[in-house]
């Protein structure tokens, strides 16, 4: 219930509700090696991107995990890192991202907001699955404005999801 009068009080002061931004959740770095110069096509599934901060629900019109801008923060994310040749259709390796659930967490400090964002990735070649897995992130933000608290530790979650998983890619050897 403390949740839902947040979110009413962000709409109220605010006028929209916070939502992800996928230039805030592009890899910084390019830690990641090339595997291959074959092509790649990127996917992101879940219930209509649409989460709810405090039980990870969906709620007409409440838009703070997009799949758009998931998607467009992990293909620039690869683009930036080399690790595939060129992201288009009919590709040789295909990624599936599905968006499992994000869950609000209790913080000691007032003015933190935690978010915990589960996402499972699954990398196939010529439609074979050769690599399957779960990752659970989690993002912080401390800031005074509740909104920009809020989007910014989805955007955190989001961008330390993505890590994960293109790190434990790059491991893989795909020649």
């Amino acid at each position: 219930m403390k949740n839902i009068f947040f979110i009413l009080i962000i709409v109220f002061f605010s006028g929209c509700m916070p939502k992800v931004q996928s230039e805030k959740m592009i890899l910084d770095a390019t830690i990641h090696k090339q595997l291959t110069k074959d092509s790649i096509n990127v996917f992101v599934y879940g219930d209509k991107g649409v989460y709810f901060p405090g039980n990870g629900g969906l709620i007409s019109n409440t838009k703070i995990l997009d799949k758009k801008q998931i998607l467009d923060a992990v293909v620039k994310s690869i683009q930036k890192s080399a690790m595939f040749g060129p992201i288009e259709n009919n590709s040789k390796y295909k990624l599936d991202i599905f968006i499992i659930k994000a869950l609000n967490i209790k913080s000691s400090d007032i003015l933190t907001w935690e978010i915990s964002l589960e996402m499972a990735w699954n990398l196939s070649k010529d439609s074979k699955t050769i690599w399957r897995k779960t990752f659970t992130s989690v993002g912080k933000n401390k800031t005074f404005i509740g909104y920009d608290r809020v989007e910014g530790a989805y955007n955190d979650a989001v961008k330390n999801n993505i890590d994960k998983a293109l790190s434990q890619i790059s491991e893989l050897n795909l020649k």
